[in-house]
């Protein structure tokens, strides 16, 4: 996204195709791969936002594993 360049991994797709109502960024870490799942699950479901469409974006910092790191970039 324009606000938060340099990121290893950019999707300026992200938002394409879509009329956004309210855009949210969640900074997160590497571990916390249960917390993001609980959230993409309870309040940030779409079935929560009728008539609204809501994007929730995870941004998350570099592992030191190499292996965890390719995991999070395919």
């Amino acid at each position: 996204h324009p606000l938060f360049p340099g990121y290893i991994i950019e999707n300026p797709d992200v938002c394409k195709d879509e009329d956004v109502d309210i855009l949210v960024y969640l900074y997160s870490t590497i571990s916390n791969v249960h917390h993001r799942r609980s959230i993409r699950e309870s309040w940030c479901n779409s079935h929560n936002f009728v008539g609204i469409n809501l994007k929730v974006i995870f941004i998350i910092g570099r592992s030191t594993s190499s292996h965890v790191q390719f995991r999070i970039e395919t």
